[in-house]
Order: structure tokens, then sequence, then C-alpha cells
């Protein structure tokens, strides 16, 4: 799946080449990283007109027919729309193309600023009332359906977070209405960020699985199209299986584990305790050597079928060297 957003504020000129665009006139506190992994402080951003809200729609539909269409070199997750400019990756023709698109929705980003009324203060059709902040994901949406079936598009929320400076006193009413809205066009997968390890606002009450499950089925009461259910953050094996168990997800995605657990799926399958998390300054790639390193443990279990120490060792540190080679490729 590829996954289109739009950083809105969260953006900056020296990477979008324009001041960022918006809901409306606002600016966050704090600095963003920029070129070179350099800080800035944020920028206010500009309120998007009618015009600006409707090519970048436009965009949105671009992105989404360009990743499900075209064959490309690169399987990257992530198409970034910003302001009126798309970067998709389409420098070489081998095949890599996408089974589908996650329309990006949550942690304050472009389409998140015009849900929440931190963020919109328009007074036109795409600001106000609940069903005018609704208007510019609807018509997203209907724009990414134009191209692409529905059950080949997900859209994700997190009526939970703060990240961003998101979150007010209505927010659960704002994502009832957002995924029911959401779930009405029978998309393929609704993902909320259900849990609370990546901030909460605490402004309104904690949203849950269960409640999202409750507005996908009001939403969306076709039974032969279902709207998948998928939880996101802090959750281990345990949490996410109890989810799923009970009824309330269908999935559950994991994402930071995966960065210091490559080989996650094997860990949980036979019950591998997991590495501990990356520091931050390992997140990127650094500077001069272009790699990363983390050991997979399979590889391990792999190795120690060989009774001679000697070929243990060898096998290891060939598999290692496979493992970091390859790592050193994605870059």
């Amino acid at each position: 799946m590829c996954q289109l957003w739009h950083m809105g504020r969260q953006g900056h000129s020296d990477m979008m080449g324009v001041t960022p665009p918006s809901a409306s006139a606002t600016k966050m506190s704090g600095d963003v990283t920029v070129k070179h992994h350099k800080k800035k402080p944020y920028e206010t951003a500009h309120a998007m007109t009618v015009e600006e809200i409707q090519s970048t729609i436009e965009d949105y539909k671009k992105a989404a027919e360009v990743c499900t269409k075209t064959k490309h070199l690169l399987y990257l997750s992530i198409a970034t729309i910003s302001h009126t400019i798309l970067f998709i990756p389409l420098k070489n023709a081998l095949a890599a193309g996408f089974d589908g698109v996650q329309i990006h929705s949550a942690n304050g980003y472009l389409i998140d600023q015009f849900l929440q009324p931190c963020t919109n203060l328009r007074t036109d059709e795409y600001g106000g009332c609940l069903d005018n902040r609704l208007r510019f994901m609807k018509e997203v949406i209907e724009a990414v359906l134009s191209v692409v079936p529905a059950k080949k598009v997900w859209i994700r929320f997190s009526p939970n977070g703060a990240f961003g400076e998101m979150g007010h006193e209505n927010s659960c009413q704002t994502f009832d209405a957002a995924i029911q809205l959401a779930a009405k066009y029978k998309l393929g997968c609704i993902e909320v960020m259900d849990g609370l390890t990546f901030g909460f606002h605490e402004k309104d009450v904690p949203y849950d699985l269960e409640r999202v499950r409750k507005n996908v089925l009001i939403g969306n009461t076709d039974k032969e199209n279902p709207t998948a259910v998928m939880g996101n953050v802090g959750h281990t094996l345990e949490s996410a299986n109890k989810e799923i168990d009970s009824g309330n997800a269908d999935f559950i995605s994991f994402g930071r584990p995966y960065m210091s657990n490559p080989d996650l799926p094997e860990r949980f399958a036979q019950g591998i305790e997991l590495a501990p998390p990356p520091e931050y300054e390992d997140w990127w790639t650094k500077e001069g050597s272009g790699k990363f390193e983390f050991v997979l443990f399979c590889c391990v279990l792999w190795c120690v079928q060989y009774e001679d120490w000697v070929i243990r060792i060898l096998h290891l540190n060939l598999v290692c060297l496979y493992v970091t080679a390859f790592a050193s490729c994605m870059y």
C-alpha cells in the first residue's frame, strides 16, 4: 500500500518551495526538520484558497493513479503531496506496482487540519460546522475513488493524537462522523491510531477500537463489502490478539518495533523477545556509512542447526554480512 499524505502546516518552505498551506493561517510552536536534518522554526501557514483546495484534491487523485497504475523501481511506502508539486518516484520502469493506497488523515497533517477546529478556523464551505470540516476529506476520498477501486483504498485517523498540536473537546464527535463517512464509501480498511503512547491530547475521552467498529458498521452496512478495522500505536502481541479476538479489529499494524526487529513476525510466531527500540539518531541513514545494522534473530536460529561451532560462527557472520549489505542497498 502506498500512503498518500500532505504535511500542510507541518511542512516548510525549504522543502515545499512555498509557504506551507493549511486550512487556516496557523503556526505550530517549536522547530521542524528541513534539508540535511537541520532545524528551523515552523512558519505561519497560509489559508488555502478554494482554488488551491481543488488543485490539491486533484493532486491526491494523480498520486493515487500513479501509484497503482505505474511500475517503478523503488517500492516506497509514501507518496508526498506538497502544495501543487507532486513528488512520486518515476525514474525507472522495473515492476514494483502498489496494490492500493492509504489516505493519510491523521497526525495533524493536511486532512486532519481541515477536520479539527483547533486548526480549521475557516468560515466558508470548508470550515465552521462539522459537515463543512469533513468536506475536504470527503472530496479527497471521492477523487481517489475515481481512479482506484474502493477495496484498494484505505484511510488513517488519529482521534487521540496530540502530535502536530492537535486535539479538541469534541474530538470523539468529530471522528465518529469522519469514520462513518469514510465507511460509507465501503473502503477496504480504516486504520485508527487507538493507542495512547504516541501522545494523548486529553481533551476528550480516549477513542478505542470498539468505538471504531461501531461507527464503521453504522457507515457501511453492506456485509458483502465490509470495511476492515485496523488498530495501531503501542500494541504488543498480546494486546493485538485481544483486540482481534474480541472482534474490535481485523488487523493491528506495527511500525516502530519493525525498525529494530526486521523479523518481527518470526519473533511473534516463536515467542522470541523483541530487540530494544532504536535510538532516534538511528532512524536515519548514517552520515558517511549509509547503513544500519539490526541482527535477524531467525538467522541465529538457522545457524544453530549446525553442530560444529566453527560452521555456526561462519554461517552467522555470512548471514549478518548479507543483512547489513541488504540494508545498505535500501538507501
